[in-house]
């Protein structure tokens, strides 16, 4: 039987509702209308997500929006609009995240895969299979606690403003305590300095060399005069979303990438960019970056920070490229 856009996507709402979101957890607060309730005067409602969960235990309220494909074209699956991306991005909120399901292939009711986002984690509006695989859920339903990891932790900044305090009695014996520490702390400095060399450790070496060869990547790219061989192995493990690629495919996924995010600017701290760990002989190093960019199919500016991870080889190359994580996203 062949059924409509808005019946499958019906269809997937259900299965996603009874099966993900079961009701031992969560309250079901708000549902999105039908599609025939807005052909003959539009709900402003019918924007949001299709629900608003509240969790039974702990009172958080969420948004769930549910996507399902049953097919990918051109290797991905476009699961929203810019501009609806961009509207779900505008709704989540620290008090009222926004979350993504996606069911592709098998049937509406009965998806073959099904992967879940935080709308935070989703930079693009089609998305590639790997990238789907890495969010997969297996089709387990929600606890409560899985919800609530998945949320990302708000950053507040300190609190500056700090009550006076009285003033506690000094001790007479304390300065002449502290200075009797910084005499024998100078002692043995200036004794360990006689025993040290100028000579810098190989992991040392490797560790200037490498920050070195990051901040020339980005240097390069912002002037549109990067050449890839010089930076990426041969192949390559991981490339943003994408698995498995040569030194060419990288290339060509930076071609399609230009045509949408231009005027590209990279701002990093080299001092910040530290060995995360290596294995198997692969060096990986984690830091933080901002990035602002001028996204074509929205129409409008893009400003975050994404926490990035790059794997170098043994003959200094990257054999991974990693964004981890993005925080502060906004549009304008």
């Amino acid at each position: 039987m062949n059924l409509t856009p808005e019946q499958k996507g019906k269809l997937f709402e259900d299965w996603v509702k009874l099966h993900l979101f079961k009701s031992d957890y969560f309250i079901l607060e708000e549902l999105t209308h039908p599609y025939e309730a807005g052909k003959e005067r539009r709900i402003e409602s019918m924007k949001n997500p299709d629900f608003k969960f509240k969790c039974k235990k702990s009172g958080r309220e969420f948004w769930v929006e549910a996507k399902y494909r049953s097919h990918f074209k051109n290797e991905k699956i476009e699961w929203a609009k810019p501009d609806q991306m961009l509207r779900y991005r505008d709704m989540n909120s620290d008090e009222v995240p926004v979350f993504i399901v996606i069911g592709y292939e098998g049937t509406p009711d009965n998806p073959a895969y099904v992967s879940f986002f935080h709308i935070n984690e989703l930079k693009y509006s089609a998305l590639f299979n790997s990238t789907l695989k890495e969010f997969d859920t297996h089709k387990i339903p929600f606890t409560e606690d899985v919800i609530l990891n998945r949320i990302p932790t708000v950053k507040t900044k300190p609190n500056t403003i700090r009550a006076e305090t009285k003033a506690k009695p000094r001790n007479k014996y304390k300065w002449v305590i502290v200075a009797a520490l910084i005499i024998v702390a100078v002692i043995f400095y200036n004794s360990s300095s006689l025993k040290s060399t100028d000579i810098e450790s190989p992991d040392a070496i490797a560790l200037n060399r490498d920050r070195d060869k990051i901040c020339s990547y980005y240097a390069n790219s912002q002037q549109n005069k990067l050449n890839v061989d010089a930076y990426f192995a041969p192949a390559v493990s991981r490339f943003i979303t994408r698995t498995n690629l040569t030194s060419e495919d990288v290339k060509k996924c930076m071609a399609t990438d230009k045509n949408e995010f231009k005027n590209e600017e990279f701002k990093l701290s080299r001092d910040e960019i530290l060995l995360d760990r290596t294995e198997n002989g692969i060096r990986y190093y984690r830091f933080w970056m901002h990035y602002k960019c001028y996204r074509v199919s929205l129409r409008k500016n893009e400003d975050c920070d994404v926490n990035v991870e790059i794997g170098f080889d043994q003959s200094n190359k990257f054999v991974s490229y990693k964004e981890v994580k993005i925080e502060n996203l906004k549009f304008y």
